[in-house]
């Protein structure tokens, strides 16, 4: 498998983390209880600039060259680049209501939760088909001109969250990610 598939594949295992940390604030949200925005907020901006700036425009590399390999894939990777824009958009909007309830104590919660729980389910969905039906494919029908040909067109960008070098604002969240 090559080094760029391969960190598709981390990326996704990483993102499905947060996810998974993120879904149970929104539960506690749900059930009454209060949930950290500071944290939610910090992992928005993990999934959302980490997503926009690396992960999403190299899947989108790659998509492009595989259905140039098999033209017969072109709907499917057009709905998966699609979906990467309504990701986006989702969770543009989702970064704002946990900005919002993080500022102010008067915020709709169910409105929140449902937003946030919506984003999780729709981005784990997401994963999910590139995994069972995309990335395998790329590793089966990509060779090593491929991989030469999208490599001057890869994104390189350390985990800000995952990586050796962490930003400071990260912090607090990779350290409750540890205690799950």
């Amino acid at each position: 498998m090559h080094a760029a598939l391969d960190r598709l594949y981390l990326d996704h295992d990483n993102a499905a983390r947060v996810l998974r940390w993120m879904g149970a604030e929104f539960d506690r949200l749900r059930a009454g209880n209060e949930a950290d925005f500071q944290l939610i907020g910090d992992a928005m901006a993990y999934i959302l600039d980490y997503a926009e700036l690396f992960h999403h425009p190299n899947e989108d590399v790659i998509f492009k060259r595989l259905v140039a390999r098999d033209a017969s894939l072109a709907d499917l990777l057009a709905e998966l680049v699609r979906e990467h824009v309504e990701l986006a958009e989702r969770g543009a909007e989702l970064r704002l209501a946990v900005a919002w309830a993080e500022r102010t104590c008067e915020f709709d919660v169910d409105m929140v939760s449902n937003l946030g729980q919506a984003y999780t389910v729709c981005f784990h969905r997401h994963m999910e088909v590139e995994e069972g039906s995309v990335l395998p494919l790329v590793d089966q029908i990509f060779e090593s001109a491929d991989w030469q040909t999208i490599a001057r067109r890869l994104v390189h960008m350390e985990d800000p969250l995952f990586g050796r070098s962490m930003p400071s604002r990260f912090q607090a969240l990779r350290s409750r990610l540890h205690q799950r």
